[in-house]
């Protein structure tokens, strides 16, 4: 139970979506995936209140041009983000790999990965990109301090199996936020630290 109201009648969240991948030739993908997110509250006195209704729709396109890979990711959301907000969201991710025999097999990659702040919180419309269920984990750094919403990150990779037996990944990502009003939002979407923050030199 949630207090004095059982969750199960009116405390709800659901994920409903479609995903498709289609080969567009040899070596090139296309994914096309549309979702929704829709969630239902109570307030004090148990009482059904309106929660999130966020339809996410977007197109990952990958790849392998000799040598190189390459994938390119976009996704947009509408919908309601609660009873007075509505929801206008996007995000994007480019990443570049290029791939050679050496040192048992390599790869250097970069990656520019950006999800979309708010730059006023008290409006009607709620512009941070987010996710119900997140899979940061291995995206945006290891330490999870990051979630693909108010964020920019720009990242540099290497992967290679020079040691047998074993495969290397060394990652360098530049973090940054995307709306200095907003919040830093951790893998699962907490805010680290909220916003706004002081973007002059130095905090002077």
């Amino acid at each position: 139970e949630d207090g004095n109201v059982p969750s199960d009648e009116l405390h709800d969240s659901d994920l409903n979506g479609a995903y498709a991948m289609v080969a567009v030739s040899d070596g090139i993908s296309l994914d096309v995936y549309a979702l929704q997110w829709k969630t239902s509250g109570a307030d004090a006195e148990g009482a059904r209140v309106k929660g999130h209704n966020v339809m996410t729709m977007g197109a990952l396109a990958k790849g392998k041009f000799g040598p190189i890979d390459a994938a390119v990711e976009f996704a947009l959301q509408s919908g309601d983000w609660n009873a007075t907000q509505s929801q206008e969201a996007s995000a994007m991710s480019v990443a570049v790999g290029f791939n050679t025999d050496a040192l048992g097999g390599t790869r250097i990659g970069v990656e520019y990965n950006t999800g979309s702040g708010d730059d006023n919180k008290s409006d009607d419309t709620h512009k941070t990109f987010v996710f119900p269920y997140h899979t940061n984990h291995a995206h945006y750094g290891h330490m999870d301090y990051f979630s693909w919403g108010n964020m920019q990150d720009i990242a540099i990779k290497l992967q290679t199996k020079a040691i047998p037996g074993f495969v290397v990944k060394l990652d360098y990502h530049m973090l940054s936020l995307m709306e200095a009003n907003d919040d830093w939002l951790n893998v699962v979407g907490t805010s680290v630290f909220n916003g706004p923050y002081d973007t002059r030199p130095f905090g002077g």
